[in-house]
């Protein structure tokens, strides 16, 4: 045996359903609420045999198995809201593969059903409205920072708007934007599709992921220029995505003077609300909320399972967010060479709510399951 299925899915899959678009929803609703779990061995034929197939559909060469691949899977058209993405890796004696199944339905969301709550809401939709700027939304892999950016871009009025975007690769399909796709091997690097893109008199842009110095600088120069400018970035909250920017050589006085906001997040299991129950309030958790400055609730909620959530007592996931505009007095106290630290309490002191603290509120609420609240990794 080479070959191991590990999926998110605790339900075993009818490969008989697979053409019904339905069944696609139903397991993209397993895979968005469940944790990694063993599904079944394969021989050795059988797993090269399926890989190779899934590279055919995905239009991979499978004469090339040694250099990492990425295509999207050929679906029948009664599919065209779902879109299949596989990577593939050269391992040690083999290939891995991962499909990512994506639902349109599950992509553009309204931007008040991620999360937000009202007073992150509201600094959310007065980011989108500033004319000219840099929004980053950053988080680590997976954490649904793309999902939040298309969310926003949506809730402009983009019919009046000529937006493009340049992404690494393009997650999916986005009928208001012109997506740019990353193509290294025929010489499109994120930095020539950043030039090009400016060529195209945008109103507004995305950015797919800044990884490099040039990215930045070319994204904290539209900005300047009086263009809205969208980016994703892999940092852990709003005060090390500030030192990401100044490791990337970006000049304090610039980053103050364009940088809109940030959002920083993560994803939470949401529970069912159908079979959730009430516990009482432990010491345990007592001492956590104490710790983090946050008022105590009467109870708190955990998960039961009923026919509605597949007896696994979650529906969907939900954001834990980070939000702020970044005022002066915060710039003042980077540009006085204080860490990382002190820029965090200034930020605590400025009445931004923190992530632990976000994630708190919505245990307290039946949002989320206090255990699902402390095991998420914030810093």
């Amino acid at each position: 045996v080479k070959y191991v299925i590990s999926t998110f899915l605790c339900q075993e899959i009818d490969l008989a359903q697979m053409g019904d678009p339905e069944y696609y929803k139903k397991i993209a609703s397993w895979v968005d609420t469940e944790v990694l779990q063993k599904y079944c061995d394969l021989d050795v034929a059988v797993g090269e045999h399926l890989i190779n197939q899934l590279k055919t559909m995905a239009h991979i060469d499978i004469a090339d198995p040694f250099h990492p691949m990425e295509g999207r899977l050929t679906l029948p058209s009664n599919l065209r809201d779902t879109e299949v993405r596989l990577s593939t890796v050269p391992v040690l004696e083999g290939q891995a593969a991962a499909l990512r199944i994506l639902d349109a339905n599950q992509i553009l969301k309204p931007l008040d059903t991620l999360g937000l709550g009202d007073q992150r809401l509201a600094l959310a939709k007065n980011m989108i409205q500033n004319e000219g700027g840099l929004v980053l939304v950053t988080g680590p892999t997976g954490s649904g920072k793309t999902t939040t950016i298309y969310s926003m871009l949506e809730s402009m009025n983009h019919h009046c708007k000529n937006i493009v975007s340049i992404e690494d690769p393009v997650e999916f399909s986005v009928p208001f934007v012109r997506q740019i796709s990353v193509d290294v091997r025929n010489g499109l690097t994120m930095s020539k599709g950043l030039s090009t893109v400016l060529r195209m008199d945008p109103d507004v842009i995305f950015i797919g992921e800044i990884r490099d110095k040039v990215a930045a600088k070319i994204a904290m120069q539209a900005a300047s220029s009086g263009k809205s400018v969208f980016a994703t970035m892999h940092t852990r909250d709003i005060a090390s995505t500030i030192q990401a920017l100044l490791d990337l050589e970006l000049d304090i006085q610039s980053v103050s003077s364009h940088l809109s906001g940030v959002v920083n997040q993560r994803l939470a299991r949401r529970l069912c609300p159908q079979c959730r129950t009430t516990v009482p309030m432990d010491e345990k958790n007592r001492k956590y909320f104490e710790s983090k400055g946050m008022a105590l609730p009467e109870h708190l909620y955990e998960c039961i399972g009923c026919n509605i959530c597949n007896g696994r007592g979650f529906r969907g996931r939900i954001g834990i967010f980070e939000c702020s505009s970044l005022g002066e007095d915060f710039f003042d106290s980077v540009s006085q060479g204080s860490s990382v630290h002190v820029w965090r309490s200034h930020l605590r002191d400025a009445g931004v709510v923190s992530l632990e603290q976000d994630a708190l509120h919505k245990a307290a609420n039946g949002l989320v399951g206090m255990s699902e609240a402390m095991d998420i990794q914030w810093i």
